[in-house]
């Protein structure tokens, strides 16, 4: 994070700079006659330089996105079909994320927004009965975790998490 933000504050310094450095060139030029002739580069200048303000936030924003997903895959190594569903701070404050049926030795993985703070646990369901457990312990927007949620035969259930 302070690396980009470094990036920022330089860029932003170059900006002021060349602000600068342009307008200097243009005075020079309004005082040597020939502003009529360069005016053209000079309103070039200045919208290039500012063109980079409305792209860094663009940027920001993108990057913030891609940082506040998370990545969860079930791996269904039971041979029954299990039922997952997540709650917690999911795309919207503690509301109800159901991954759907993970049919029997197959994974299925899905990308959440994480857009509050909290804990998140699952609810694994099958035929004859219901798991329920934390698959982050806490998480927070801009944070990039995933976790693998592992149901073996015997329809245990283990949770691997790291951030990414």
């Amino acid at each position: 994070m302070s690396a980009g933000m470094i990036n920022i504050l330089v860029g932003c310094i170059l900006v002021a700079i060349g602000l600068i450095s342009l307008t200097v060139y243009a005075i020079k030029g309004y005082r040597a006659g020939i502003l009529p002739t360069i005016w053209k580069k000079v309103v070039s200048g200045y919208l290039l330089l500012l063109a980079n303000f409305p792209l860094a936030f663009v940027f920001i924003m993108v990057s913030g996105a891609i940082a506040g997903r998370s990545t969860i895959a079930i791996h269904n190594q039971s041979s029954s079909p299990i039922k997952v569903v997540l709650h917690g701070p999911l795309h919207e404050p503690n509301q109800d994320f159901v991954i759907g049926v993970v049919p029997p030795k197959t994974e299925k993985s899905k990308t959440v927004r994480i857009p509050g703070e909290g804990a998140v646990t699952y609810s694994i369901a099958t035929a004859t009965k219901t798991e329920t457990g934390i698959v982050f312990g806490y998480i927070t927007s801009g944070i990039s975790q995933s976790a693998k949620i592992s149901v073996d035969e015997k329809l245990n259930v283990s949770v691997d998490e790291k951030i990414n």
